[in-house]
């Protein structure tokens, strides 16, 4: 065993050390608790048992750490932070199929004074074979076999799978803990339900961030320069797409300089299509999270949004239509119905195309593994703002020749 915190703190992980914890007799468990690294003993302080973990005597430079951080720490870095691996705990409470009932209860009796523990996991050459519950063990007698109790090939949850994809199984299960397997089916690991519950709600709370290029990472309590460094790349992108949209405007000078009442409308339409693009993204991205979409959803989504894009842009182009009517006889403007057509027109096509990508993006970008909720914002309005300012200053140029 290592006998300086120097020389545990160079290899040792918190889920490691957990293990160990888990597996020594008490007294050794307390020395060895004492030469644990302060950062690896914080990662413990949530997850052992109070009493447990104050007769450990784990120091105060530990529980500093624990209370200051705004979020419970990883028990491994062996796996990337979206990957289930990254936050699963060691897989505790293990016993054999042969294994009796008087001892899977002493198994889990002395296990209860150390850590939190719902299942026993039972375990054959490694691999996950089933799940034993305490009700079944209460109800048994004391020599019943593991075997004929457990609950055999059990919902379990892979190591290398991402976090969201895993709540969306879990979550008709709704279980106080999950098995993690890697591949072979080998045990590896446990996922508290809780901490599943608790990524998922984390992730759905920064997806409003990501939309506007916000890292995970940028929070209130964050240093500026943290914040800025972190702002400054999406704020680039942005500045590119926006220029996309200038470039079709500078390319329609003729038409602006020949009809300037329809500048008036630019941001009109630029921001009604992007509101409807928006509002098919987050429906979209609410279906990607909860698990809704299927295949066979997929085509039904794309067509509902879009019949509620084109009919919201029939409402706001009539709308639109008649302001620039207005207008333009107010100020006794050449071709002022053709003004208003194009209006009306250009705000039905670009609301269309706005839910449409609203609708397609998201699921685009989820199925070639980037984030949705990071890329797709940007993307539209983009794409909305090259769409209304090309149908708005572009259909007078071809009407007109």
């Amino acid at each position: 065993m290592p006998t300086s915190k120097t020389t545990v703190g160079a290899t040792l992980t918190p889920r490691a050390a957990l293990a160990e914890l888990l597996a020594l007799p008490p007294d050794q468990a307390r020395r060895y608790a004492a030469i644990l690294p302060d950062e690896v003993a914080a990662a413990l302080l949530g997850k052992l048992h109070r009493d447990f973990a104050a007769y450990l005597e784990i120091g105060s430079g530990a529980w500093s750490l624990h209370a200051a951080a705004t979020r419970p720490m990883p028990l491994g870095l062996d796996y990337q932070r979206d990957l289930v691996g990254h936050w699963m705990e060691p897989s505790y409470g293990i016993c054999s199929p042969s294994t009796t009932v008087a001892e899977a209860t002493k198994i889990l009796r002395d296990l209860h004074h150390r850590v939190f523990t719902v299942y026993l996991y039972v375990i054959d050459q490694g691999q996950l074979v089933g799940v034993l519950t305490p009700r079944e063990m209460l109800l048994a007698s004391a020599s019943d076999r593991v075997d004929d109790l457990m609950l055999r090939r059990p919902f379990h949850l892979r190591d290398d799978e991402d976090v969201e994809s895993a709540w969306q199984r879990a979550s008709h299960w709704q279980l106080p803990a999950y098995p993690v397997c890697d591949e072979n089916g080998h045990l590896v690991g446990v996922l508290q339900g809780a901490e599943l519950a608790r990524l998922q709600a984390e992730a759905l709370a920064s997806q409003a961030g990501r939309l506007v290029g916000m890292a995970e990472e940028d929070r209130t309590s964050a240093p500026w320069y943290q914040s800025l460094s972190l702002r400054l790349p999406w704020m680039a992108i942005s500045l590119v797409t926006v220029a996309l949209g200038a470039a079709v405007v500078g390319a329609a000078q003729s038409v602006i300089e020949r009809f300037a009442l329809l500048a008036v409308f630019l941001p009109v339409l630029a921001g009604q299509s992007s509101n409807a693009g928006n509002q098919a993204m987050a429906v979209c991205l609410r279906g990607l999270a909860l698990g809704e979409l299927r295949r066979a959803s997929v085509l039904r989504l794309f067509l509902k949004e879009s019949l509620i894009a084109l009919l919201g842009g029939i409402f706001a182009g009539l709308l639109a239509g008649a302001g620039m009517l207005f207008m333009a006889n107010m100020i006794q403007a050449e071709f002022a119905w053709l003004l208003a057509i194009t209006v009306t027109a250009a705000m039905i096509g670009s609301c269309l195309v706005g839910g449409m990508a609203g609708a397609v993006l998201p699921i685009a970008l989820h199925r070639m593994g980037s984030d949705p909720a990071g890329a797709a914002g940007i993307l539209i309005s983009m794409i909305t703002d090259v769409v209304s300012f090309g149908l708005l200053l572009g259909l007078p140029w071809w009407w007109l020749g």
